[in-house]
């Protein structure tokens, strides 16, 4: 499942613009997690809870939608993105009974050891010049990316240990925050403008 749905991910990438991708993403989590939550873990949640939840996702759809306008958002990448949700939804949920008797710390090794290699396979299969890549990096360009495999280990980690902690459905939620971040990252370092309707969108996910 996470190394399909990391296909989709990248995938997704050449169809919608990276500063849209964060908000969808988490956006079409919540809801998902929260209804397969509700149906496949039985789980219970109260008014006041749903709430917050379909007013965190309204307000991430909002920001998207209003970013959309912008940027040119392919029909295609709105698949990929609800395939790699939906995917990373269950994913999540079998996560929550697998950490019951396997330790977060070794799913989390076997998931990003299986990513890597598997997309090593993906990149060799569909060509464009990956080993050749790999040879001309500069050593900074290198150093970004061992950063960026870094933080992506230590998502998957910290992921994990919520989910292990909370559950996936207040997981998804604490996420939302990370389109949030992204926006405040992007307006303070990039100079990234958001319209008065992606700062409403903004006050309605936190």
């Amino acid at each position: 499942i996470s190394v399909v749905s990391t296909i989709c991910f990248f995938m997704s990438y050449e169809y919608i613009p990276v500063s849209l991708i964060t908000t969808l993403e988490f956006g079409l989590q919540l809801i998902i997690v929260t209804f397969l939550s509700i149906i496949f873990l039985k789980e219970k949640f109260n008014k006041k809870t749903l709430l917050f939840t379909f007013l965190s996702a309204f307000g991430l759809f909002v920001i998207f939608f209003e970013g959309s306008k912008i940027g040119n958002v392919n029909l295609m990448g709105l698949v990929l993105m609800f395939v790699y949700s939906f995917l990373t939804s269950i994913d999540m949920l079998f996560l929550k009974n697998l950490l019951n008797e396997v330790s977060f710390k070794t799913i989390t090794f076997f998931k990003m050891f299986g990513i890597c290699f598997s997309m090593l396979a993906f990149s060799l299969i569909s060509g464009g010049g990956f080993l050749s890549s790999i040879l001309l990096l500069d050593l900074k360009t290198f150093g970004i990316i061992l950063l960026v495999v870094l933080f992506s280990y230590g998502n998957r980690f910290l992921t994990s240990l919520s989910i292990f902690k909370f559950g996936p459905s207040k997981t998804s939620l604490i996420l939302c925050l990370i389109p949030i971040f992204s926006s405040i990252v992007a307006i303070i370092i990039f100079n990234e403008n958001l319209s008065n309707i992606q700062y409403f969108g903004i006050i309605f996910t936190v």
